[in-house]
């Protein structure tokens, strides 16, 4: 994928990357607190469901995911026919905040 923009920690795309059609990116989302919630009964199913329906929600794939018990890692990319990572990020976490 020659035509993705990359850049290392802590450095941060220009919000347009991550809406341009086939961009890859490794997301890390931490639970406040370092609480270790993620793998309590039930709350894996939850997770991979939101992280599902939030891919499908903005238009972005998931490629793979690593939940482990205060954080999750995951690579998204943004569809061929558009979407947007920051909104797959936000809506995802806000849902799970929530719930």
């Amino acid at each position: 994928m020659s035509d993705c923009t990359s850049r290392s920690h802590p450095y941060r795309l220009d919000p347009q990357e991550y809406r341009r059609p086939g961009q890859a990116c490794h997301l890390s989302m931490a639970v406040s607190r370092q609480r270790t919630l993620l793998t309590q009964a039930g709350v894996p199913q939850l997770m991979v469901a939101a992280l599902d329906q939030s891919a499908n929600r903005n238009g972005c794939e998931l490629i793979a995911y690593c939940l482990l018990p205060d954080h999750l890692h995951g690579i998204v990319r943004v569809r061929p026919e558009g979407g947007d990572i920051l909104r797959f990020a936000h809506s995802f976490k806000t849902w799970t905040g929530r719930q």
